[in-house]
């Protein structure tokens, strides 16, 4: 029999003017892609994403932000999202951890066999029943915040700005303006790609919402600000 996903929403090159609301088996999540306000009119977005409810009890969403400066950024972000939903309709009923880390090594594999050397961030939210787990590669960020805007969880962003300010070199508001911030260390569609995923599940209620976001949530705003942000949009 052919699997099949119970629920797939795929965004790519979105130009939304409003979010798209999903009620799944397992919670509802809101979608929101479109061009960031600073570029030029008629320019593309560069970001794909992917809600996938696996099962009543699993869902994913996803998130990939195509490398500006690399050949076909955009193309890569799509590809990768493909790539990476298709790897886990093929998988279904293999372990989720494995099948998750599986997808986005193919994905990984592909943009490295096109040789034209394009490459994208990739971070995904798995949500399991009461608890989610992040997996990422590059600076696009997963957060997951309670009602009054505490942070309750926060990816490391795989740059030399995030790194520093992790480790206390530089402020949030130093690496908010700093002239480096764009730079990435870690990306899918390199030799060198490597996965970070949380350790174990991060319990959640419904009281807390979660999301996966890009850079810009860390660039265009600081980490305090999205926080409120997403605890008012709740």
């Amino acid at each position: 029999m052919e699997k099949r996903l119970v629920n797939r929403n795929i965004y790519i090159d979105s130009r939304m003017s409003s979010c798209d609301l999903l009620e799944l088996p397992l919670c509802r999540v809101a979608v929101y892609s479109a061009p960031a306000s600073y570029r030029e009119n008629g320019s593309g977005n560069e970001d794909a994403a992917a809600v996938v409810s696996v099962n009543e009890h699993s869902t994913l969403v996803m998130v990939a932000d195509g490398v500006g400066g690399t050949p076909g950024g955009a193309e890569a972000a799509a590809q990768t999202i493909r790539t990476v939903v298709a790897e886990i309709e093929k998988r279904q009923g293999d372990e989720m951890r494995d099948t998750i880390l599986s997808a986005i090594e193919q994905a990984n594999e592909d943009l490295l066999d096109k040789g034209i050397g394009s490459a994208t961030t990739l971070v995904l939210m798995e949500v399991n029943g009461t608890t989610v787990r992040p997996y990422h590669v590059g600076d696009s960020v997963a957060m997951m915040v309670g009602q009054r805007g505490k942070i309750k969880l926060e990816t490391l962003s795989h740059s030399p700005v995030g790194y520093a300010v992790e480790a206390g070199i530089l402020s949030e508001a130093e690496g908010f303006h700093h002239e480096d911030r764009h730079l990435v260390s870690n990306i899918v569609g390199t030799a060198g790609m490597h996965v970070t995923l949380g350790m174990c599940p991060f319990i959640w209620r419904n009281s807390i919402p979660f999301c996966s976001a890009q850079t810009a949530c860390s660039t265009t705003c600081n980490e305090t600000k999205s926080s409120r942000l997403f605890a008012t949009a709740t």
